[in-house]
C-alpha cells in the first residue's frame, strides 16, 4: 500500500494558565484535521530546534498512540548565521519545527538501540520517584546505590578517566528502552536529578549503565543495508560527526555509497521518540541526548 505524506508546520509555543500551570497547546493546523480520526496518521517524523516542549506536549496528549521520531537539529551559528536551520517550502526558518505525517496503515515500529551501553548492578524496582527526580530503588536510596555501583563518581567530574553513569528504563523483557542521563545526586536527600522532564514512575523496573570502553563509534550504523525500509536517529557526541563515505569499507571515494533501505540522521543534540504504545511508567515522548544510543523507525511496506 502506497504511504501518503502529509507536510506539516509545527512552528508554535506552549501556553501557560493564569494560575501558572502549564496548557495543552493546540496541534498546528495542519494537523488538527486528522486529530479526531487517530488512525489516519500512522506515523510521524519531525525536525525541531531545542526548545520544542509545546510540540512534544501536543503531541502527547493529542496523538498518543501515533508513533513519533524527531531530530533535534544541531546549532548552525557559524554556519549559516541561524541558531537553528530548518528549510521547508522554499523558506529558511531558524526555530519551530517541521514534519511530515504518514497516512497509511500499517504503522511504523521504533525500536531503541543501546548496543553502546553495558549494565552495572542488578535491575530494581523504583519506589519513590517524582517530576524528573528519583528518590529511592527497591525502598533504598538511589543516591547510595549509585555511589555502591558506581565509584568513579566520587572522582573529579572532570576526570576524562570516569564515566558518567546513566539509568535504563527496562521495559518487560528486561530490554533497556529508555535512558536517562543523570545530571546531580543529593546525598542528603538521596535523590537522583535525571536529565529530562520525567523520570520513570513507581513500580517500573531500571537498572544503571555505562558506555563500554570500545565499540563507541558511529559507523556501526552505517555499515550494511536492511531488508525493510528505516529511518533511523542517532545522538552522537560533539566531537563526534558521522564519518566520510570513504572511511567505510568497500565504498567508492567518488561515487559515494549506497546503503538500501536506510536514511540516517544525527545530532549532537539528540532526538526524541515515542513508539506510541501504551508502556507503564512512560510519560509521553522521550527526548534522548546519550551519545551512541539510536532510534530506528521501521515502515512497513
Amino acid at each position: 500500500m502506497s504511504r501518503a505524506p502529509e507536510e506539516i508546520d509545527l512552528d508554535f509555543v506552549p501556553s501557560w494558565g493564569a494560575n501558572g500551570s502549564r496548557k495543552i497547546p493546540q496541534l498546528p493546523p495542519s494537523l488538527k484535521t486528522w486529530a479526531s480520526t487517530q488512525k489516519k496518521i500512522s506515523t510521524l517524523l519531525y525536525f525541531s530546534d531545542d526548545a520544542a516542549e509545546g510540540l512534544t506536549d501536543a503531541l502527547t496528549h493529542h496523538l498518543p498512540r501515533v508513533p513519533k521520531i524527531g531530530l533535534t537539529a544541531s546549532s548552525t551559528p557559524f554556519i549559516t548565521g541561524r541558531p537553528y536551520t530548518l528549510y521547508e517550502s522554499g523558506a529558511f526558518h531558524s526555530s519551530g519545527a517541521i514534519g511530515v505525517a504518514l497516512t497509511a496503515d500499517p504503522k511504523g515500529t521504533i525500536m531503541v538501540e543501546t548496543d553502546s551501553l553495558e549494565a552495572i548492578g542488578s535491575p530494581m524496582k523504583v519506589t519513590s520517584s517524582a517530576s524528573n527526580m528519583i528518590y529511592t530503588l527497591d525502598g533504598m536510596s538511589a543516591v547510595s546505590i549509585l555511589v555502591k555501583h558506581v565509584p568513579d563518581l566520587e572522582r573529579d567530574q572532570h576526570d576524562a578517566a570516569s564515566k558518567p553513569a546513566l539509568l535504563g528504563l527496562l521495559d518487560a523483557n528486561g530490554k533497556v528502552c529508555r535512558t536517562f542521563s543523570i545530571s546531580a545526586g543529593s546525598p542528603s536527600r538521596g535523590a537522583l536529578l535525571l536529565d529530562g522532564e520525567w523520570a520513570p514512575g513507581n513500580g517500573t523496573t531500571v537498572q544503571f549503565l555505562i558506555h563500554r570502553n570500545e565499540d563507541k563509534n558511529s559507523l556501526r550504523y552505517l555499515s550494511s543495508s536492511v531488508p525493510t525500509p528505516e529511518i533511523r536517529a542517532l545522538c552522537i557526541p560533539n566531537e563526534e560527526s558521522l564519518p566520510h563515505q570513504s572511511s567505510l569499507d568497500g565504498s567508492d571515494p567518488d561515487n559515494g555509497i549506497m546503503i538500501d533501505g536506510r536514511f540516517i540522521m544525527a545530532s549532537e543534540s539528540g532526538f526524541s521518540m515515542d513508539d506510541g504504545l501504551s508502556q507503564p511508567g512512560l510519560a509521553g515522548i522521550w527526548q534522548c541526548t546519550t551519545p551512541h544510543v539510536a532510534a530506528s523507525l521501521k515502515i512497513p511496506h
